[in-house]
């Protein structure tokens, strides 16, 4: 990919398929982040932290079933 790109180089230097290039990378994040929402419930935690000493994210969600029901 890379090669096609640098191959294209114009007179100024600058790739004419850069572009495309940061366009399907957008795309493809755009796609990979709603995936990822859809998975881990993106936004819809009740509060989140993070400790950066453990490298670990807390995120506390609301219950959807009766308490009584988890054991």
């Amino acid at each position: 990919m890379f090669k096609k790109l640098f191959s294209a180089l114009s007179e100024t230097g600058k790739s004419q398929l850069a572009p495309q290039f940061i366009e399907q990378s957008r795309e493809g994040l755009a796609q990979q982040t709603a995936a990822h929402s859809a998975t881990w419930h993106f936004g819809e935690e009740e509060n989140w932290s993070a400790d950066l000493d453990t490298g670990t994210i807390l995120r506390q969600m609301a219950s959807i079933a009766d308490p009584a029901i988890l054991r």
